[in-house]
């Protein structure tokens, strides 16, 4: 199709994100509305970056991944706390739980050019092919700082934070917590990250 030759030539030009405001969970919440075939584009490149990310991703990650959620990461907290149960006698098993919020999130990652964001991204690419890589890195870039057309008409281009409402957010939020993961998940403890 023209969209997709288009895209594999590294020539889309994303047009701006429409802003809006909603409630979401109770929480009023700025959200980015591509149109259609930015839509359609953004998807795909979301739904390849979930591909890539998949195999690197620790277990304790049960954040915007196929197949697992909040509910996942609870299950598995209950098995270790009858693991706990069992190897402690009773007098033994007390245990500190923490538990935090991580609030807007996705809305304070740096996306200006020397966000740490960049290298997590480039290096995540370097298994694909050259001319998919340039693409894909260029889409990525773009998703991340886009123009925004707010409700009084201003064109804006932020440079913190990931649109919420855009498919490549999730992907971008999991990866930009790899290192977090890694350290967390290498410690004697039970660690589980979800959204």
């Amino acid at each position: 199709s023209l969209l997709a030759r288009e895209v594999r030539e590294g020539r889309h030009r994303f047009a701006p994100l429409k802003q809006s405001q909603v409630i979401l969970d109770g929480k009023r919440r700025t959200i980015h509305r591509p149109d259609l075939l930015d839509a359609l584009v953004l998807g795909a490149v979301s739904t390849r970056l979930v591909g890539l990310l998949e195999p690197i991703l620790l277990d304790c990650v049960h954040a915007y991944r196929p197949g697992r959620s909040s509910l996942s990461a609870l299950e598995r907290f209950r098995a270790h706390l009858r693991e706990h149960r069992k190897r402690h006698a009773i007098e033994q098993r007390g245990m500190f739980v923490l538990q935090r919020d991580l609030a807007a999130y996705g809305e304070s990652i740096p996306t200006d050019s020397d966000s740490a964001l960049w290298p997590l991204v480039d290096r995540l690419l370097e298994s694909l092919e050259r001319q998919e890589a340039t693409v894909m890195r260029q889409l990525v870039g773009a998703a991340c700082r886009p123009q925004v057309l707010s409700a009084d008409g201003a064109l804006t281009t932020p440079v913190i934070g990931i649109p919420t409402g855009s498919p490549v957010q999730q992907p971008l939020q999991n990866l930009y917590l790899t290192e977090l993961d890694r350290k967390l998940g290498s410690q004697d403890v039970f660690y589980a990250r979800f959204g």
